[in-house]
């Protein structure tokens, strides 16, 4: 039995090899952009098709056509209430600013302890190539109240200390990151420092950070984790650098050209439905 495949199933074919390839694959969002102009183009051969299927006389209708208006009504609803919902996401979505972070370094395996007291000074070095502000320290176990630690953070290329500051053992949380707010622009990759060190107390509980350790294999190779000055091989403190900025999820005129395409959408699926009867 010979069949006629038209451009409608062969772009529903791509659609669905290309959910098929998120879903197995998990890749990034945006690469479903790229195809997002098929999908368009499918939704709108799909209307073109439900109306043959439904009122078409050479085809057995679906539903009645009695049932046509509601049908079309209950359409322009769903349309309405759509497009209400685009213009209310306006404020939170385009305007509202909220904070983003960009990792430059992400290390968050840490589930080891590394005491950090009068016999412990920790370091781990990191490099970065990009603008980064924020630094935050990994820790297990918040130190004893009378204990008070100096973090600094240094430029090695440089041999620039970029941060120097005591802090209470009321700053650190168990289980949080530490923040510790930079201002760096590195103009190529450069290696800089994070050491830890006790300056006041070490009664009771010291301050533990997470650390990730593993034989035979480094899990970040652009650093390295030291405890007195002695490289721990294979070793890193749990942190994270990161360059946080405070905007929109996405800018106001990528908002615009959404709403423009969707009422565009809604345009031509009212075309399709207006068709004049047999």
């Amino acid at each position: 039995k010979k069949q006629e495949f038209d451009l409608s199933f062969l772009i529903n074919i791509t659609l669905i090899g290309v959910w098929l390839f998120h879903l197995v694959w998990e890749a990034n969002q945006r690469y479903i952009l790229f195809v997002t102009p098929l999908m368009i183009m499918s939704a709108m051969y799909g209307f073109k098709f439900l109306v043959e299927l439904l009122y078409t006389k050479d085809k057995v209708p679906v539903i009645k056509q009695t049932t046509r208006k509601p049908f079309l009504i209950v359409c322009f609803v769903v349309f309405m209430l759509s497009l209400v919902t685009i213009i209310y996401g306006v404020k939170p979505i385009a305007i509202d600013k909220q904070n983003t972070n960009h990792y430059l370094v992400n290390q968050s395996y840490a589930y080891l302890q590394v005491p950090v007291n009068s016999k412990n000074a920790v370091t781990q070095t990191f490099k970065a190539d990009e603008n980064f502000n924020n630094i935050g320290i990994y820790v297990l176990e918040a130190p004893n109240e009378d204990n008070k630690y100096k973090i600094r953070i240094t430029n090695k290329d440089e041999n620039k200390i970029i941060s120097e500051k005591v802090y209470s053992a009321s700053s650190f949380e168990a289980g949080e990151y530490f923040p510790i707010e930079v201002n760096e622009n590195p103009k190529k990759k450069t290696e800089y420092s994070i050491q830890i060190l006790s300056t006041k107390g070490n009664k009771g509980e010291a301050l533990m950070l997470g650390k990730y350790q593993q034989k035979g294999f480094d899990l970040y190779s652009d650093g390295a984790m030291y405890i007195n000055g002695k490289n721990q091989i294979n070793e890193d403190i749990g942190f994270e650098v990161t360059e946080t900025t405070n905007s929109p999820l996405i800018p106001w005129y990528s908002y615009l050209l959404i709403f423009i395409s969707f009422v565009g959408v809604i345009s031509l699926s009212f075309l399709t439905f207006k068709q004049k009867k047999d």
